[in-house]
């Protein structure tokens, strides 16, 4: 099956923390890969949440103090 990404994804592996909704639920998570549009995380097990829930992935670069942040 060809893949018809617009945008590659980065192998990317890192703890980050997950956080969800309005009231700020959060999980921690590890972060398996990231491209320019999203990112590819390992689903919490207590992780109870709709599709389209709002959520910001926060992951901090390894060895560094820059953190990344999607919103989505």
């Amino acid at each position: 099956m060809a893949q018809h990404r617009r945008y590659s994804r980065l192998p990317f592996p890192t703890e980050s923390t997950l956080t969800l909704g309005p009231a700020g639920l959060t999980y921690q998570t590890d972060l398996i890969d990231i491209s320019l549009k999203g990112a590819l995380v390992r689903r919490p097990a207590a992780l109870r949440a709709e599709a389209g829930t709002p959520a910001v992935l926060t992951a901090t670069l390894p060895d560094s103090t820059i953190v990344i942040r999607m919103a989505g």
